[in-house]
């Protein structure tokens, strides 16, 4: 009887498990997008998906999201727009501070 009590212990321990497997992040098929834009360069389709993203997340975007955003907008020649994302960036993971700064200089004309 004890090891069948042990046994079902064990079985519910490890279905309970399976579902909390879930993902910090919505991350949608950003890596697939990121990939097609390094061959293509399609920078209308990528801030698309990367708009998709942050929207999916509103609460705390994944890191490099909101970089990945704001160098696609400084190559359109956004750089007051770029500058807010590159800020935003470094306001939610401030490890990027640093690169941040730098990409905050080269948007303004500092390099």
């Amino acid at each position: 009887m004890k090891k069948v009590a042990i046994f079902l212990v064990t079985v519910l321990f490890l279905a309970g498990c399976g579902g909390a497997s879930k993902s910090l992040y919505a991350m949608r098929s950003h890596d697939v997008k990121l990939y097609e834009y390094s061959k293509t360069a399609d920078t209308k389709a990528t801030l698309a998906e990367l708009d998709a993203v942050i929207k999916a997340n509103p609460k705390r975007v994944p890191p490099g999201v909101y970089a990945e955003y704001g160098y696609l907008l400084l190559k359109q020649k956004e750089a007051a727009s770029a500058v807010e994302y590159f800020k935003k960036e470094m306001a939610l993971y401030p490890e990027s501070a640093k690169f941040m700064q730098r990409m905050i200089a080269i948007a303004g004309g500092e390099r």
